[in-house]
């Protein structure tokens, strides 16, 4: 959990002493965290503009800090087909979305929103492909859909709420975004296909003993 000080608290509630670490470099209040999906790093964003990229392995200090930012950063979202991707989105004076390539610490795409960005999700759509979707507050509180790598808007819904959208989470099997809006309502909006499914090709135990 990130603290109004700057600091991350890395709790393991499995445990009487919770507290197993405990990371340090941003000095402004921490809005957004999130881990990638194999536990190995952590992204944080501050009110200090920063985006920091952790090692779980080296906690001593982040391996990259970025500053391309020129507004507090909440939106953060992992690639979950490329999982060195990491896509960081800007508040009302910054409005825009970074993309990171955190083996190399790289800024590899940038896309203007022109709008506050409160979140940031992956998405697929058959025909297109990996997708990215932000939502906003100020001024057009809307719902935007990205191509990738392309950065063409393939979709966008205007005024999806009556006030800033605060926050979004997509279904379990990928299809719906929930949105949080200040309005006090929860919207549901359906924008993605079911990613296609990996083939296992790991023999089966029967497969194994027919050879």
């Amino acid at each position: 959990m990130g603290s109004r000080m700057g600091s991350i608290f890395h709790n393991d509630l499995r445990i009487s002493n919770c507290l197993i670490d405990r990371f340090e470099n941003h000095t402004g209040e921490v809005c957004g965290l999130e881990w990638r999906s194999d536990g190995l790093q952590l992204a944080s964003g501050g009110n200090d503009n920063v985006v920091n990229i952790w090692d779980s392995r080296l906690t001593s200090n982040a391996i990259h800090t970025k500053t391309a930012h020129s507004a507090a950063v909440k939106a953060l979202a992992w690639c979950p087909t490329q999982l060195s991707l990491l896509a960081s989105g800007g508040g009302s004076a910054c409005k825009k979305i970074h993309f990171w390539n955190t083996n190399t610490g790289n800024r590899v795409n940038t896309i203007d929103t022109e709008s506050q960005v409160s979140s940031l999700t992956w998405g697929y759509s058959n025909g297109i492909g990996k997708e990215i979707v932000s939502t906003h507050g100020f001024p057009h509180n809307e719902v935007s859909v990205y191509s990738y790598p392309t950065l063409q808007k393939t979709g966008v819904i205007m005024n999806a709420h009556e006030g800033r959208i605060l926050n979004s989470q997509l279904s379990p099997n990928g299809t719906v975004l929930a949105t949080l809006g200040s309005d006090e309502n929860l919207k549901f909006w359906k924008l993605f296909d079911e990613p296609p499914m990996e083939k296992d090709t790991t023999p089966s135990r029967i497969e194994k003993v027919i050879r």
